[in-house]
């Protein structure tokens, strides 16, 4: 994260200098200043899953206790060495 951060600064500012020299007539310092902020808006909001390790999805919810099994099936199938074509967990089965 740091060197993605690092790389960020490196390019807005080489770009404000550019354009403090006359060398782009468009300001694009701000357009990389705008991204930067959506990212570190993005960043912030999933800070529990970017930030702490061994977090995959957010406990609790009837969401993630209908997708653990749906996505655990497919994964133990590959692993056995069988490729799962149906879910049969859900319903009467569908196609995956």
């Amino acid at each position: 994260m740091v060197v993605i951060a690092l790389v960020w600064l490196a390019a807005f500012v080489t770009l404000w200098y550019l354009h403090r020299r006359h060398r782009f007539e468009h300001d694009y310092h701000n357009d990389l200043l705008a991204l930067g902020v959506l990212a570190l808006a993005t960043a912030g909001f999933f800070w529990r899953l970017l930030f702490t390790p061994g977090v995959w999805m957010l406990a609790g919810g009837a969401l993630a206790s209908f997708l653990f099994p749906l996505f655990r099936f497919p994964a133990q199938s590959l692993q056995s060495g069988r490729l799962p074509l149906w879910v049969r967990i859900f319903t009467a089965a569908r196609p995956l």
